[in-house]
């Protein structure tokens, strides 16, 4: 992982925000698409300490954190884990 050097990046609540508003768990594919559609092929991510990560980074973070949990149903919120801030 790499410290960010820009202030492009998106926060990784973006792609917790597009969870929660899932009506169902989405695939790891159908999430990337969801992304990739929103932000671009080529998004970059940072998490609240400002370390920039790719998609696939981000969602291991994500993951590793509890604030996700991958399954093979999909990929559902843990919206416990969530800090509160934007």
């Amino acid at each position: 992982m790499e410290q960010s050097t820009t202030d492009n990046l998106i926060h990784a609540h973006e792609i917790l925000h597009l969870l929660q508003a899932a009506t169902r768990a989405p695939s790891h594919r159908e999430l990337q698409s969801q992304v990739e559609s929103r932000f671009g092929s080529g998004a970059r991510f940072t998490n609240c300490t400002g370390q920039a990560y790719t998609f696939d980074q981000m969602i291991a973070f994500l993951a590793s954190r509890g604030k996700i949990v991958m399954s093979p149903a999909g990929i559902t919120v843990r919206r416990e884990e969530i800090c509160e801030h934007d």
